[in-house]
């Protein structure tokens, strides 16, 4: 499954089962992980992936 398949059904979950301001609160997080990551296959992505994509939304980066 790609990335971009798993997010829309993580975002259907989040309409139906969560506040509307917890989805909001996501929204920038998985907007940024979907544009880097959106086209690759969901298990292709590596614990290291993650790591440099928080880095890189936090601005931790060096």
């Amino acid at each position: 499954m790609n990335t971009s398949t798993a997010l829309k059904i993580f975002r259907d979950y989040q309409r139906s089962n969560l506040k509307p301001g917890t989805v909001i609160s996501y929204r920038y997080l998985l907007d940024n992980f979907e544009e880097l990551f959106g086209e690759r296959d969901l298990a292709s992505i590596s614990s290291e992936d993650i790591f440099q994509f928080f880095e890189l939304i936090t601005g931790t980066h060096n």
